[in-house]
């Protein structure tokens, strides 16, 4: 599960989803189950063990890393998410 959140936390994924999101007054933002299922998705069951829990560990750090080192966090899960993306893994 958390490598599937780190994958939909990246950048790289924001910019698959971007024009299908919606967003509403306060800044809220909503993804429509019917337009998610649009998006390409890793599927973390077909991933190498090693990859998947790089991913859960990545997503734990930027879970415990707050505001000020979320930037970081971000940039390390994007780069494993486009490594992952070149190898057709999804």
């Amino acid at each position: 599960m958390k490598a599937l959140l780190a994958y939909l936390n990246s950048p790289t994924a924001q910019r698959l989803s971007k024009g299908m999101i919606r967003r509403y007054r306060g800044g809220m933002r909503k993804l429509e189950p019917g337009d998610a299922s649009r998006i390409p998705c890793l599927n973390p069951q077909k991933l190498e063990r090693s990859r998947r829990e790089r991913l859960s560990t990545l997503f734990e750090e930027l879970c415990s890393r707050g505001k000020e080192g979320e930037r970081e966090a971000l940039s390390r899960i994007d780069a494993e998410v486009k490594r992952l993306l070149s190898l057709k893994a999804l």
